[in-house]
């Protein structure tokens, strides 16, 4: 299985490796058949910008969903950048559930949805080792991410909320920094009144 995985996770790792995990389960099913029972953790393709939304619509129906995100550098004008999270996989996410169960047959209704990859009309479960290997991944960006943006944030900064639920796209002001937690407050201004959130790491940009 370790060979198996290298091959799978090559570097660095880019929206193609979706394509080699399903490739090799196809070919591998009959084999892996029994160990499905397992694993939980399948690929599910969704229309691109709508893996919050998908992932958010199967937790509800009671199925866990994980949408890798990381940081790329968006370009605001000729002299200023930010970073913003983004899925590691466009289209693509993972959903978490008990492949002989009935839940995950809501998820081919959900809107979003492009198809969840089936064998058989069975769905295909990934090794657990493979998103092991992305949250590997993810929480190394995010340990570097970390460390350079504790630096750079100031109290009166201008932000914009990047991954925050229904807040999402919008703006406040740093009021507070907490240095020990690696998070800052936001001054919120909702329907002309002011709301205070705390923000984490990762879920804010600097404007």
């Amino acid at each position: 299985m370790n060979a198996m995985v290298g091959k799978l996770l090559p570097q660095p790792i880019g929206p193609f490796v979706i394509g080699q995990i399903v490739d090799y389960v196809e070919r591998e099913a009959e084999r892996e058949r029994e160990l499905l029972s397992l694993r939980k953790w399948h690929v599910l393709h969704v229309m691109t910008g709508w893996e919050s939304d998908v992932g958010k619509a199967i937790e509800d129906n009671g199925m866990a969903a994980y949408v890798p995100r990381v940081g790329r550098k968006r370009r605001l004008n000729a002299l200023r950048h930010c970073t913003v999270r983004v899925p590691l996989y466009p289209g693509y996410l993972f959903a978490g559930f008990d492949p002989c169960g009935e839940l995950w047959h809501t998820i081919k209704e959900m809107e979003g949805v492009i198809r969840l990859f089936m064998v058989d009309f069975h769905p295909i479960a990934i090794p657990w080792t493979v998103i092991a290997r992305i949250q590997e991944i993810v929480a190394q960006w995010q340990d570097e991410s970390e460390k350079r943006m504790m630096g750079t944030v100031q109290v009166g900064n201008a932000v914009r909320i990047v991954d925050h639920g229904g807040f999402t796209g919008l703006f406040g002001e740093v009021v507070e920094i907490d240095e020990v937690q690696r998070r800052v407050r936001i001054d919120l201004e909702i329907f002309k009144r002011v709301t205070p959130m705390w923000l984490a790491e990762g879920k804010f940009e600097v404007i």
